[in-house]
Formats: C-alpha cells, sequence, structure tokens
C-alpha cells in the first residue's frame, strides 16, 4: 500500500521531530535524572508512629463492637436451641423464631454497617497517610534539591489466585527499578516522626 506523498512527508517530519527533540532532550536531562529519588511508601506507613497508634486504635474500638457482635450471635444460638424442645407447630415456637430471625437480620444489618465504616475509616486514614508521606517527600526534595521522589515499585505475587489483580496493577506501573543509593525512605519517615 503506497501513502500519498504529502502524508509521507508529514509522517517523515513528525518522526523527525520526535526523535530529535527526544535526543535533545534526554541529553538535557540527563544530569537532572540523577537527582530522582524513590520512597517505599507502605514502609513509611509501617513505621510512621502516628499513623501506627490511630490504626490501633481503630482496631481496638472496632474489636468492641465484633466482640459485641459475638455475644449477641451465641445468645440467639443459645436461644434457638431452647426453643428446639418446643412443638413447632406450637404459637410459642412460631414467635420465637420470627422474632430471633429478626434479631439476627438486624444484627447483620448492623455488621455491614460497622463493616462499611471500618473499610471507609481505614481508607480515610490510608489516603491520609499517603498525602502526609508525599508532602513530606515534597519538602525534603526541595531542601535537598532533588529533581523527583517516586513510588517504589511493589514486588509481584504470583500466586494463582492473584494472577488477574498483579496484572491489572502492572498496567498502572510507571517504574520497573530503582537503585537501592537512591532509597530516600528513611528520610521521609524520620520527617514523618520528628513532625509528631
Amino acid at each position: 500500500m503506497k501513502l500519498p506523498r504529502p502524508i509521507l512527508f508529514a509522517l517523515l517530519l513528525l518522526l523527525g521531530f520526535a526523535l530529535g527533540s527526544g535526543l535533545s532532550a534526554s541529553s538535557q536531562n540527563r544530569a537532572s535524572t540523577d537527582s530522582v529519588r524513590y520512597v517505599d511508601v507502605q514502609r513509611c506507613l509501617d513505621g510512621w508512629s502516628l499513623i501506627q497508634t490511630e490504626m490501633k486504635t481503630l482496631s481496638e474500638e472496632f474489636t468492641v463492637k465484633w466482640n459485641d457482635f459475638r455475644v449477641r450471635e451465641t445468645s440467639l444460638k443459645d436461644r434457638e436451641n431452647e426453643i428446639a424442645i418446643l412443638d413447632p407447630a406450637s404459637e410459642e415456637y412460631s414467635s420465637a423464631v420470627f422474632q430471633i430471625e429478626g434479631q439476627r437480620a438486624e444484627m447483620d444489618r448492623e455488621r455491614r454497617f460497622v463493616a462499611d465504616r471500618l473499610q471507609e475509616r481505614k481508607v480515610r486514614l490510608l489516603l491520609q497517610g499517603w498525602q502526609s508521606v508525599q508532602d513530606a517527600a515534597a519538602e525534603l526534595a526541595i531542601r535537598e534539591g532533588w529533581s523527583a521522589v517516586v513510588t517504589i515499585p511493589q514486588a509481584l505475587s504470583l500466586a494463582p489466585e492473584n494472577l488477574v489483580a498483579q496484572a491489572e496493577t502492572l498496567s498502572f506501573r510507571s517504574v520497573l527499578w530503582t537503585h537501592p543509593d537512591h532509597d530516600v525512605t528513611d528520610a521521609v519517615l524520620s520527617h514523618l516522626n520528628a513532625r509528631n
């Protein structure tokens, strides 16, 4: 298939421009890429005392609620065992089953609500943590004169149940490898803990 001359000329011109600007940009920016650093955000979140304290408080608060659900579930099972001796055709049995089913449905509804709230608060805390790590990295980058700070790519799991999720993760990955000498995670973590 032969392309018309104007289109062929335009494509060659575009290709030449792209190659030329790419080469000049890479030679101009070679020095600035030496000042790119990276941060392991998960390690920052795991080592940051403030966020760990907040996560612990959140976990303790919801543990109390989950224990309450367990006590209520045990109580409902005990009640079911009590009515097992009743005649299934009796009004007393039917009324007790109705009450137990209603209480269980209400408890399940509350449990879903609490689980949703827990997930929401964890995500909010995680987002706040990420923002704080980003802010700390930016402050250090400005002070140290780094041109960029990127997140370290996490290791991939090849477990069969994770393959689809891992494949989807790859589509968002922009950094494939980082030199260990450029890891500033400890500096960012120290900066975060010093703010507390």
